[in-house]
């Protein structure tokens, strides 16, 4: 029987614990949290020592909302690979920002008074709303880019329920209750009716 010997002096191969691992993840995410504060800081201090002109801050806020983001957004949903997606993951997320929403909202319109539906769509919105992209994104590349890379991804298929879905329905409970606080005709129609008119409103591109 041929023996195969393996010389273990020479040839070492090492795998790191997942102690190591988490010790790596960590050390990583320290620096990552830094950066972002020291970004923000320095967006503070160009705004406050006026380097940035109010015109100039909103040129870089129109170039990063609509070149650059959509851009990234695009770039990585073509990257995505939807086979090895966890779905059920999502729809945890999904089910647990819903729940938070309008639980938020039926306690700000049962223990606020007088009835507000703006204010309980935008309390609604501050609970559910995450900064997934500026602060999410280099916290969990931080964390899991070397064991699980493609937790990344998910970032992109996150952010959107509460973009594409629980913030428009909170501007619609803005719409509602400015709606009901003007003095024409609109406010006296009922809350469904309101809220169908602004949904068809929307969706036609008309007021």
């Amino acid at each position: 029987m041929d023996t195969v010997s393996t010389n273990t002096t020479n040839n070492t191969v090492t795998t790191p614990s997942s102690e190591d691992v988490s010790d790596m993840a960590f050390d990583n995410l320290y620096p990552a949290i830094i950066r972002c504060f020291v970004i923000v800081l320095l967006g503070y201090m160009a705004g406050r020592f006026n380097i940035l002109t109010g015109l100039q801050a909103k040129g870089v806020g129109n170039y990063v909302t609509y070149f650059a983001l959509p851009v990234l957004l695009f770039k990585s949903m073509v990257e995505l690979n939807f086979r090895v997606v966890n779905w059920v993951f999502l729809c945890c997320i999904l089910i647990s920002k819903t729940v938070i929403f309008v639980g938020v909202f039926l306690f700000s319109l049962l223990l606020g008074r007088p009835l507000n539906y703006g204010k309980a769509g935008l309390f609604g919105i501050f609970t559910t709303q995450s900064n997934d992209f500026a602060l999410g994104y280099p916290i969990v590349n931080a964390l899991y880019s070397k064991t699980n890379p493609s937790f990344v991804q998910y970032i992109y298929l996150v952010a959107p329920i509460s973009l594409a879905f629980l913030n428009p329905i909170g501007f619609i409970f803005l719409e509602i209750e400015k709606r009901k606080t003007s003095n024409g005709v609109n406010s006296r129609q009922p809350v469904y009716k309101m809220a169908l008119h602004i949904v068809k409103g929307t969706t036609l591109n008309n007021t």
